[in-house]
C-alpha cells in the first residue's frame, strides 16, 4: 500500500459530507487517521477495478459516507464505536448492482484484498470496513423496533 490516495478516491471525496456542510460541522480528518483513510481508499480502488473487470463495464462507485468526525457521527445517530470515526469504513452504492448484489460481489471477489465487515444496510447501501484483523464478516442490517439489528449473513432486509 502507498501513502497516497488513488485517483478515483481522493481524500476530499472520503471526508465530504452534505450533512456536515449543512449543519456547520467541521469534518476534517486528523493526520493520525490518514493511513486508515488511505487503506479504505485503496480498498475502494481495488473494488472498482475488479467490478470493471468482471462486469466488463465502467462501473461507478458512489460514497454515501466515509470518514465521520465524532460530532457528525453522533448527529447521524451512529454509535461512537463506528469504524467511520476511525476512518476505517465507507458506505457505498454501485451504478451496476443493487446493494445486496454489491455486498455479495465483495464477498466473492475481494477475498485476496480482505475486509473486516460487509453489511447490506437496509437494501440501500453497503457498509465496508477494513479494520484489522480482517475477519471477513457479513451482516444484514434490519430495523428492529426503534433501532437496528445486525443479523449474520447477507440477504435482503
Amino acid at each position: 500500500m502507498t501513502d497516497q490516495f488513488p485517483e478515483d478516491f481522493p481524500k476530499e471525496k472520503l471526508i465530504a459530507s452534505r450533512t456536515a456542510d449543512r449543519e456547520g460541522i467541521d469534518n476534517s480528518i486528523p493526520d493520525d487517521l490518514l493511513p486508515n483513510l488511505i487503506r479504505v481508499a485503496w480498498f475502494l480502488q481495488s473494488l472498482k477495478r475488479r467490478l470493471d473487470e468482471v462486469l466488463e463495464a465502467d462501473v461507478e462507485l458512489y460514497l454515501t459516507s466515509g470518514y465521520r468526525c465524532l460530532k457528525l457521527n453522533r448527529h447521524l445517530g451512529s454509535k461512537d464505536t463506528s469504524d467511520h470515526v476511525l476512518a476505517l469504513a465507507a458506505d457505498i452504492v454501485c451504478s451496476h448492482l443493487e446493494p445486496l448484489e454489491l455486498a455479495q460481489f465483495i464477498v466473492q471477489h475481494m477475498v485476496e484484498v480482505g475486509y473486516d465487515k460487509v453489511i447490506n444496510e437496509f437494501d440501500r447501501w453497503v457498509h465496508i470496513s477494513v479494520r484489522q484483523p480482517m475477519r471477513m464478516l457479513t451482516y444484514t442490517a434490519v430495523k428492529q423496533g426503534f433501532g437496528t439489528a445486525y443479523e449474520p449473513g447477507l440477504r435482503n432486509s
